[in-house]
């Protein structure tokens, strides 16, 4: 276990020591734990790092801004050391799925309408067949690797390195639900989650 002095510190001591995980406070001097946050997953490139903001503020607008600094969870002080355990257990878990192996059976979405091979791209619905767009499928990938839990509008249009915005990221979630909800205006799959990104439900 190491421990930073304040938010430059932690990002140098991340770059010199890369720890498995990081608990950041929001509150620290020379550069604050959002800052800190966003240095580190860039830092960190593809690598998955668990970042734990440990906060005193209760802001929905504050706890917003953790999400889109990167930051995989939080938890409001005061709380007990149990709570921040199982919340690295989760985040474990959640983190650590299979990847989408060689195997095509484990790279098959299979929703209420359709199946999606995440990694050709092909969608089947009825007797249809057709490829999704790469960007969509970057999409679906990772909110299917999520399992269930909510990814931030931010990462999901750092996915797609192709330049686009979090309001781009969204005209593409409109245009999967046309393709893979009986009702894209009513989503039993890709769901929206306020304030932070989109989950996919199977």
């Amino acid at each position: 276990v190491i421990q930073a002095e304040n938010g430059q510190q932690a990002v140098d001591m991340y770059s010199s020591h890369q720890p498995e995980m990081v608990l950041m406070d929001i509150m620290m001097p020379v550069m604050d734990g959002y800052a800190a946050t966003q240095a580190i997953k860039l830092l960190a490139g593809d690598k998955f790092i668990p970042i734990i903001v440990l906060t005193a503020m209760t802001d929905e607008e504050e706890l917003v801004k953790c999400v889109h600094s990167g930051a995989d969870d939080f938890l409001t002080k005061p709380f007990e050391p149990r709570e921040l355990e199982a919340r690295l257990k989760t985040l474990v878990r959640r983190y650590a799925p299979p990847k989408l192996s060689d195997n095509p059976e484990t790279a098959i979405l299979r929703l209420t309408t359709c199946e999606i091979n995440l990694r050709t791209g092909q969608m089947k619905k009825g007797d249809a067949l057709f490829s999704l767009p790469p960007a969509e499928i970057k999409i679906l990938r990772s909110l299917y690797e999520a399992e269930s839990q909510p990814v931030s509008r931010w990462k999901l249009a750092d996915l797609t390195k192709g330049g686009d915005s979090e309001r781009a990221v969204d005209v593409h979630i409109v245009r999967l639900r046309r393709k893979i909800e009986i009702d894209a205006k009513a989503p039993a799959h890709l769901l929206t989650v306020r304030g932070v990104g989109y989950r996919l439900l199977q």
